[in-house]
């Protein structure tokens, strides 16, 4: 079940109900929630509500193996296998088969026979998130930051939590757990809140995400023959804003089903497409992840006190990882490569400034120089994912890597030629309506976002649900064949 679908709004307000009934006595309340979340996976995934179930109660009664205690050696011994068991089902489903291909390519290129079964295995909804959050709740106890949940309900929660469960944010034992020990109860203005964002999502979802990647972005990238340097830019932008309109379109909803129930999660994003260099668009594209790559697998390589090599290495190594997180394909991981030399070198250029600190400051400045590296920065994102876009199978719904790496041949070829005869490519006025209103939830101050928000408070609460009602219904008409959400397959 997916939140711009029709059935999303009625399973939320059931589950709000219901979990209004129990309110008061928390207990009561999380069971039902936990219920709902369990039966929301598995209306997306039902194979899978037993591998789900199994990440919450091995990291719950994993966790006092690695609290702090024991000898420091045992538990790191039980941190490791934690971890490696932990991360064995998202390694399987996700990546088995990746390897299985590649290794076979390997063996058949010098004339050996292939070793390994393509067994096809279906994609887990949601697995890579689930599984992160898991490993560092475990991190966090095994480092004294958090203590081992004794109620597993509450712990249940926190994994599966359905808001949060197919694709994030990822949470926080330290900030999720004391939530859900006491009894949130949503005020007036969280319900509010929590519905501007859903309607918020949904429309970024929609009107962005899904109007650009049908209209422009599978054209251009499925028959990119003939389209030229425009066609080629207009589908490499549009994929850019597709990804972030679907993405942060998902996040904001599930922010915003979470404030229903009292239950603040991570903001995900913050216009990260006026990032000026590569360290601020991580600050503000996926936060959850990005925090969690930094904490969890950056500052442990890097270490306490790096020396400069180190640490580029470590911002290298760390976005590679990043990068096939993201899919089992040698794109997704030259993503990640590209974006940890993109880490390296703005680190480079800050240590250079820093000796040079009036330069410094007439950069920092200068509306030009501003300008020069928004627009460097995102030119920088865009071959990123063109890299991706064209080169990943499951993206470009290519029969193989071969054939997804021709395409991108393809498409790269056509950024240096002219529109041609044979390039159908059709600009109109909604393709232009939605890079608009996509620059636009960039470009809005955030003093007029404030007021907004402040006009949508004083609408009677009843009025502010059936305005979601009508919008989603609205999104269903204006877009019936509404796409899944990318990051699902993640």
């Amino acid at each position: 079940m997916e939140f711009h679908r029709l059935g999303y709004p009625l399973f939320l307000l059931g589950a709000w109900l219901l979990g209004s009934v129990a309110r008061g006595n928390r207990n009561a309340r999380n069971i039902i929630l936990l219920i709902a979340s369990l039966a929301f996976y598995a209306y997306a995934d039902p194979k899978f509500v037993a591998l789900l179930a199994g990440v919450a109660v091995l990291a719950y009664f994993g966790a006092p193996l690695v609290a702090p205690g024991a000898a420091r050696t045992r538990r790191g011994l039980a941190l490791a296998a934690l971890i490696a068991a932990e991360l064995s089902g998202l390694a399987f489903f996700k990546y088995y088969d990746f390897l299985a291909v590649s290794l076979n390519g390997v063996l058949d290129a010098i004339g050996k026979a292939e070793m390994l079964p393509v067994l096809h295995l279906a994609a887990v909804a949601g697995v890579s998130f689930y599984s992160f959050q898991a490993v560092g709740y475990l991190i966090d106890v095994y480092r004294g930051e958090t203590e081992p949940e004794r109620d597993f309900i509450a712990f249940a929660l926190f994994i599966c939590f359905f808001p949060q469960l197919l694709a994030g944010p990822i949470g926080r034992a330290g900030a999720l757990l004391p939530q859900w020990k006491s009894d949130p109860r949503p005020d007036d203005r969280e319900m509010s809140n929590g519905l501007f964002l859903m309607i918020s999502g949904a429309c970024k979802k929609v009107l962005i995400g899904d109007f650009l990647g049908t209209r422009i972005v599978n054209p251009a990238f499925t028959h990119p023959t003939g389209i030229g340097w425009i066609g080629a830019l207009l589908g490499i932008y549009g994929f850019a804003f597709q990804l972030y309109g679907d993405f942060a379109g998902y996040s904001e909803m599930a922010v915003g089903s979470a404030k229903c129930f009292g239950i603040k999660l991570t903001n995900n994003f913050n216009a990260p497409y006026r990032s000026r260099n590569v360290t601020e668009f991580w600050n503000r594209w996926h936060i959850s992840l990005s925090t969690w790559i930094r904490d969890y697998v950056f500052l442990p390589i890097s270490g306490r006190a790096p020396s400069k090599l180190r640490s580029h290495g470590a911002a290298i190594a760390s976005m590679t990882l990043c990068g096939l997180w993201h899919g089992a394909s040698f794109a997704w991981i030259g993503w990640g490569f590209l974006h940890g030399i993109g880490l390296a070198i703005h680190q480079i250029f800050l240590s250079i400034l820093r000796k040079r600190f009036a330069l410094k400051k007439k950069l920092d400045k200068s509306v030009p120089f501003r300008i020069a590296a928004t627009l460097l920065t995102f030119h920088f994102c865009c071959i990123g994912l063109f890299l991706v876009r064209a080169g990943d199978p499951s993206l470009q719904g290519a029969k193989s890597a071969g054939d997804a790496w021709a395409r991108l041949r393809v498409m790269a070829a056509e950024l240096l030629r002219s529109p041609r005869g044979e390039g159908v490519f059709f600009v109109n006025f909604i393709i232009l309506a939605a890079f608009a209103l996509a620059i636009a939830s960039h470009a809005v101050p955030g003093n007029i976002k404030l007021r907004i928000a402040r006009h949508w408070d004083a609408i009677p609460r009843i009025a502010q649900g059936a305005i979601l009602a009508a919008v989603v219904l609205l999104l269903f008409v204006v877009r019936p064949d509404m796409s899944p959400f990318i990051y699902t397959n993640f």
